[in-house]
C-alpha cells in the first residue's frame, strides 16, 4: 500500500494550524484535491523505487482510491515500471468527514463542541461525525475491497494506492489487532509517499511484512538518481528530516512528548533487541517481520526494525 503524496490540502491545512485558524483554505471537494509539488516528486520517488524491484517482486495489479491526490500518486508512479492498469474502486476513498471537513482542530473545538464531547464519550474508533464516517464504517468498506483482493489475485502482488487511514485500518484487519492497538499505532503519522508491505509466508495467508520506503523526498529523488547507491542503516536525522518532522508534528497534533521516546527506542532496538524482535516475530505469530527502509543515497545497505521502533525513527 501507498499513500498518495503531498497534496494541496495537506499543505494548506499545516498553513492553517499553524494559524490557529478554524476553517482550512481549500475550496474544492476532498475527491478532488490534488498533489502538491512536492507530492508529485514524492509519487516519482516511489515509481523510481519500484522501478528497483526485480521483475519477480513487481506489481501484477493495481488499485486506487479515485480520490485526485491518490489517483495522481498511482498515474506518476506507475508511469516508471511496465505493469497492470490501474483500477479505481471508491472503497479505498478517504475517510469522509462530514460537517468536520476543511476545519482544524481549533475550528472543530469552536463550532461542534458537542462533537467533541460525544466523540470523548464513544472513542474515536467508534464515533461517526454528521454526514461522515466513523473508523468502524470504514473498515466495513475496506474488508470488502480486501476480501475481494485476496479473491482475485490468490498469488498476486497487489498495489494499491490509498490514504493515511485506509492504511491505517489495513493494518487493523490484516494484523487481527484491537481497538486499542490500532489507536495507539494511529498516534504516528503514516507519511506522504510510503510504501507499507504484507507478504504471506508458509502458506499463511495472515502473515504480513511491513516495510515502509518513506523518508524526506529529496532523498527519494537522489536514490532514483544512482540506484547502485543502497539505503544504509537506519539512523537519525534531526536537521536533515527537519521538514518531514515539521510535516508530522503539524498533522499529528500529538507527536511532541513522544520525540525523545522515539529516540530512545530506536536506539534500543539498533543494539540488539531488534535482532531477538526479528528472530522470533511479533503480533503472536501473525508478523514474521517487519522493517523500515529509507530511500536514502548516503546509506549503503538496508537494516530491519520492529514495528514500534519503524514509526518513531520516521517522526524522530
Amino acid at each position: 500500500m501507498v499513500r498518495h503524496g503531498e497534496s494541496t490540502g495537506n499543505v494548506a491545512q499545516r498553513a492553517a494550524e499553524a494559524d490557529g485558524l478554524e476553517q482550512i483554505d481549500i475550496a474544492l471537494r476532498d475527491a478532488d484535491v490534488p498533489l502538491s509539488e512536492t507530492g508529485r516528486e514524492q509519487a516519482a520517488a516511489v515509481g523510481r523505487r519500484l522501478a528497483l524491484l526485480p521483475a519477480d517482486d513487481q506489481p501484477t495489479a493495481v488499485l486506487s482510491s479515485p480520490y485526485a491526490r491518490a489517483a495522481e500518486t498511482a498515474r506518476i508512479a506507475l508511469a516508471q515500471i511496465p505493469g497492470p492498469p490501474i483500477r479505481y474502486d471508491e472503497r479505498l476513498r478517504d475517510r469522509e468527514l462530514g460537517v468536520l471537513f476543511s476545519l482544524t482542530r481549533h475550528g472543530v473545538e469552536t463550532r461542534f463542541p458537542e462533537e467533541v464531547a460525544l466523540k470523548r464519550r464513544l472513542g474515536k474508533f467508534y464515533y461517526r461525525p454528521p454526514g461522515g464516517e466513523s473508523w468502524a464504517d470504514v473498515t466495513l468498506r475496506l474488508r470488502s475491497v480486501l476480501s475481494d483482493i485476496e479473491r482475485d489475485n490468490p498469488d498476486g502482488r497487489v498495489l494499491v494506492v490509498a490514504h493515511d487511514a485506509v492504511i491505517v485500518l489495513a493494518r487493523y484487519v490484516i494484523e487481527h489487532l484491537t481497538e486499542k492497538d490500532v489507536l495507539d499505532e494511529e498516534r504516528t503519522l503514516v507519511p506522504n509517499g510510503s510504501i507499507t508491505t504484507w507478504a504471506r509466508e508458509d502458506g499463511d495467508d495472515r502473515a504480513p511484512e511491513r516495510r515502509p520506503e518513506a523518508g524526506h523526498v529529496e532523498r527519494q529523488v537522489e536514490l532514483a538518481r544512482d540506484p547502485a547507491r543502497q539505503p544504509e542503516q537506519q539512523a537519525v536525522h534531526h536537521e536533515r528530516d527537519q521538514a518531514h518532522r515539521d510535516d508530522v508534528e503539524h498533522a499529528a497534533q500529538r507527536l511532541d512528548d513522544r520525540l525523545e521516546e522515539a529516540v530512545d527506542q530506536s536506539e534500543h532496538h539498533r543494539d540488539g533487541d531488534k535482532r531477538a524482535d526479528l528472530a522470533g516475530g511479533r503480533g503472536g505469530g501473525h508478523i514474521n517481520a517487519v522493517y523500515h527502509q529509507r530511500c536514502d543515497p548516503e546509506r549503503k545497505s538496508s537494516d530491519n526494525h520492529s514495528y514500534q521502533d519503524l514509526h518513531r525513527s520516521i517522526v524522530a
